[in-house]
């Protein structure tokens, strides 16, 4: 845990180890219990969270180049800067930027720090 905060990942694909048949872990000992497991990958998690709210945190007023992808139903444009951040753009209804690269600046986080929220510049 010290070490994932001291790298400060902006992103960590987490997963719990499960024992499968036929393999060398399988037959080594000192299996630990679900409970524990439960237990660290929760911590891992919420570390995970809190490491990638504050990476966004960090990018509020910087400018990027975005990639644009989708409207959502919400009328949001969905796109990843060039250093792969997901941000959204309250979209006008005229406006089409599929496949486009425009320049942004970031104005804030979603409230569930899934993306970015930006105005384009």
């Amino acid at each position: 845990m010290q070490f994932i905060e001291e790298i400060g990942f902006s992103h960590i694909h987490i997963f719990t180890y499960s024992s499968r048949n036929g393999t060398k872990a399988a037959t080594l000992p000192g299996h630990i219990s679900p409970a524990i497991k439960k237990a660290r990958s929760k911590q891992l998690h919420d570390l995970a969270n809190a490491m990638r709210e504050a990476y966004l945190k960090s990018l509020i007023n910087q400018d990027y180049a975005v990639l644009w992808e989708t409207r959502n139903q919400s009328n949001h444009w969905m796109g990843y800067t060039d250093n792969f951040v997901r941000v959204a753009l309250n979209a006008n209804s005229d406006l089409d930027l599929e496949n486009k690269i425009s320049n942004i600046k970031v104005l804030g986080i979603a409230q569930d720090a899934g993306h970015c929220t930006v105005a384009l510049i």
